[in-house]
């Protein structure tokens, strides 16, 4: 999912996770004046206790949309800063 990646942003604080595609894409259109369109961009949400995020890309014909749940109480360190999106690069999330 991240090959050939320029761009991945991490909407920072916690996202709902009753939102699929179409709720993902418009909250990157409307509240973060990105393109979700971008073959080259991914985007990362977390759900609000932090044990899952789902990962968001166009692909050129369609979304690819994963989802990862931590298992064994573990959570992922993530900004709290609610609305805000934050710029990293792959080496990051590796």
């Amino acid at each position: 999912m991240a090959e050939n990646v320029e761009h991945i942003y991490l909407a920072f604080g916690y996202t709902d996770f009753r939102r699929q595609i179409t709720g993902l894409t418009a909250m990157v259109a409307l509240k973060f004046k990105l393109d979700p369109y971008s073959g080259k961009t991914l985007f990362i949400f977390c759900n609000k206790r932090h044990t899952a995020i789902k990962a968001l890309r166009w692909d050129g014909n369609g979304f690819v949309h994963a989802t990862k749940h931590l298992a064994n109480d573990m959570k992922f360190q993530w900004p709290k800063t609610q609305g805000e999106l934050g710029d990293i690069n792959i080496r990051q999330i590796e």
